[in-house]
């Protein structure tokens, strides 16, 4: 090579790092100058927003947008989905590309799919079109949104031939039913157009929602979380910084109006997942039994609670509000009452004042004391017991009965007299004992701490003592009593309420609860075996208040309990309606289960309560050699729409989904209907004859006694 050659080469060279070092410095400059000096660049920041925080470092003003993570699931006992999370799409058509991009269609035309294109010109084609696509899309919504084949005529016509983005439908955030989800996208792409792999002219905008697949099933204990207002109950809100994991976040910085992404980008870090100690099969069979005896009664509200004898897990849940009036009202989960409702227990707390009395009672064989209040008229100061308040089937008020009659009878004055004879004018005495049963303190569970009962520890009067010991006059959560039942089965072992068993994320288990001894031995286990039998002879005695059911398999124990509601406005108790409740244990020879029936404001009947646990305790049984329930559809980790046949893929109409359900229990109806996302209203009693569409997302089931 030449040295002029090389002189012209060296020459280039170095013109062209020139040139690369000004466009650098150019660059540089330019960056800092749009920082510093821009007015656009300013503007742009000061728009920017939520999130922006100031970089001193630098020099500048950046941003940062926030990563969401994926909340975590909860599992029931088995695994299966209880709470799940689900994508919600916008449908979003975008008619500019329509007719641009693919090299072997003209730009004045509109590719609908592989083998269909149309002259922009050729409107009769175009029309064709539209009207095939309003057809499909009215076809597959119908069921869920209120809009006719002229909306989406009028939408696609917007799209398609003023060549506009337009938003087809948009998902209601605050309804279930008002959603595109990722069930519906798969049929939205085989329609022409939207299923366009090149163009890509449909989009769907997402975001989250928590998907409750088995609707009131548990809802208030599962709980629900709202980000927008904060608003959490539940396991939701107890468990919330586990299942909501950590936000991400990426960092950026405007130039002249364009995203500079900086590094540091922190990815999210999903939330864990929970596995609770509920049995969905159990939870079923409580809520059907629950709903049942609710509707026949028209309650104000009722719960259930089923505990595992032995480990004290929460095997099912049921908390159920009447809404509205007779004739017109409905049922669901809006409150917890198992845990924070506080109400008079009535006699189902007579088995702790019989726990005190068998303590100092060594032989309680050769007891007899009277049924009325004859034994202690003379104990109280401007009260007598002048005549003998409760009735006795055998026609003798004034006379004697061994303390297992009493217990059986369930009268209140006999029970009195019993804890009488053991602290005479001793209420302290009597309380002290108590507290060594762990029945009147409070009560730590992973749903939050329960007051103790309101019993007035420093009363003096003696009229407080006496109501005291028939659960009268002071009020507590029903969960209290079912704990201390339990105990009972359990041999004198009290163990705490477990409603979570693991916490886990993707890398394994986080955390295990295991079951947690409140108290080792309650009272002696001599009592503990007394106790138990004077439980069985309220169902098998010849006088128990549950031998109605002693027929029944299992075989089970327990204790029936009701009382006047108190009636604030009179500052009275009123005796038409009160609660009925009965706690109690299954099978009685060796308990498994341990059960409360807590029912407000129905008729005078204790065996109403005692109903509902028989048919729980029986339906239990007949699934333990099975590993589900038929009644309900399984779990999904995405919602199906409510109409679709899904064997056949065939949409069918709403008229002919109620059919399905006429005949059905109102309970099995009420939780069909309300799974998919209905406001359901009940007329009348007994099955459902007829199904009535109200309003959108909203029904009237018609029920009816007769043949």
């Amino acid at each position: 090579m030449s040295e002029d050659i090389k002189k012209t080469f060296r020459k280039r060279l170095f013109f062209i790092y020139s040139l690369a070092v000004v466009f650098g410095l150019a660059c540089v400059f330019r960056i800092i100058y749009l920082s510093v000096f821009e007015d656009d660049f300013k503007n742009c920041v000061d728009a920017t927003k939520e999130g922006v925080v100031i970089d001193s470092t630098c020099n500048c003003v950046i941003f940062e947008n926030k990563i969401s993570p994926i909340r975590g699931e909860i599992y029931d006992d088995q695994g299966r989905v209880l709470v799940s999370n689900y994508s919600v799409f916008d449908l979003v058509l975008d008619g500019y590309k329509l007719n641009f991009i693919r090299k072997d269609v003209k730009r004045d035309s509109i590719y609908c799919s592989k083998d269909r294109v149309i002259a922009i010109t050729d409107y009769s084609a175009i029309n064709q079109l539209i009207d095939e696509l309003s057809t499909s899309l009215f076809n597959q919504f119908s069921d869920r949104y209120n809009y006719s084949k002229a909306y989406y005529t009028d939408k696609l016509n917007e799209a398609i031939k003023k060549g506009k983005n337009v938003t087809i439908l948009r998902s209601n955030r605050n309804s279930q039913r008002q959603c595109v989800t990722s069930d519906d996208t798969s049929a939205i792409l085989k329609m022409p157009v939207f299923g366009s792999k090149e163009l890509k002219v449909v989009s769907f905008p997402v975001y989250y929602r928590r998907f409750y697949p088995y609707g009131e099933l548990a809802k208030r204990t599962l709980g629900s979380i709202n980000l927008q207002s904060n608003v959490q109950t539940g396991l939701e809100q107890r468990f919330n910084k586990y299942l909501a994991g950590e936000k991400g976040s990426r960092r950026f910085m405007m130039i002249s109006k364009i995203k500079v992404p900086l590094d540091g980008k922190i990815e999210a870090t999903d939330g864990y997942n929970i596995q609770t100690t509920l049995n969905l099969d159990i939870q079923y069979i409580a809520y059907q039994c629950l709903m049942d005896k609710l509707l026949v009664n028209n309650a104000e509200w009722g719960t259930v609670v089923v505990m595992e004898t032995k480990t004290g897990e929460i095997k099912a849940i049921s908390n159920l509000t009447r809404i509205g009036t007779e004739g017109n009202y409905q049922y669901n989960e809006q409150f917890n009452y198992a845990l924070r409702h506080e109400c008079e227990p009535g006699s189902t707390f007579k088995l702790a004042s019989l726990l005190t009395y068998l303590e100092k009672t060594p032989d309680d064989s050769t007891k007899s004391y009277y049924l009325c209040g004859c034994d202690i008229k003379n104990q109280f100061s401007g009260r007598k017991f002048d005549k003998c308040y409760d009735s006795d089937d055998a026609g003798s008020l004034h006379r004697k009965g061994a303390p297992i009659e009493i217990f059986q009878r369930s009268y209140n004055e006999g029970t009195a007299t019993m804890v009488f004879s053991v602290f005479p004018r001793n209420f302290k005495g009597y309380l002290n004992t108590l507290d060594k049963f762990g029945i009147i303190d409070s009560l730590h569970t992973q749903l939050g701490d329960i007051n103790p009962p309101t019993i007035r520890r420093n009363a003096k009067d003696m009229n407080t003592f006496y109501s005291t010991c028939f659960g009268a006059g002071f009020k507590m959560a029903p969960i209290q009593t079912l704990t201390f039942y339990n105990a009972i089965a359990n041999n004198g072992k009290m163990v705490r309420p477990l409603f979570v068993k693991t916490i886990s994320g993707n890398d394994g288990v986080t955390q295990i609860f295991e079951t947690e001894v409140i108290n080792e031995q309650i009272c002696s286990p001599e009592t503990v075996r007394r106790a138990k039998k004077y439980l069985q002879a309220v169902v098998t005695g010849p006088h128990g208040t549950a031998r109605r059911y002693a027929q029944f398999v299992p075989l089970f124990a327990g204790k029936t309990g009701t009382r006047d509601i108190w009636d604030p406005t009179t500052n009275s108790y009123l005796k038409s309606r009160n609660s009925a409740s009965f706690c109690g244990y299954f099978p009685a020879d060796n308990p498994k289960y341990t059960v409360i029936v807590y029912l407000y404001n129905i008729a005078k009947m204790s065996g109403e309560a005692v109903d509902v646990f028989s048919n729980i305790a029986q339906k239990i049984m007949n699934i333990e050699n099975f590993s589900t329930l038929k009644e309900y559809q399984k779990p999904q980790t995405t919602p199906i729409s409510p109409f679709k046949n899904t064997q056949n893929n065939e949409t069918i109409t709403a008229n002919n989904v109620f059919s399905k359900l006429i005949g059905m229990n109102a309970s099995q109806a009420l939780f069909e209907l309300t799974k998919l996302g209905y406001k359901v209203e009940i007329e009348g009693r007994g099955v459902v004859k007829q199904i009535s569409l109200k309003g959108k997302n909203h029904v009237l089931l018609s029920l009816s006694t007769g043949g």
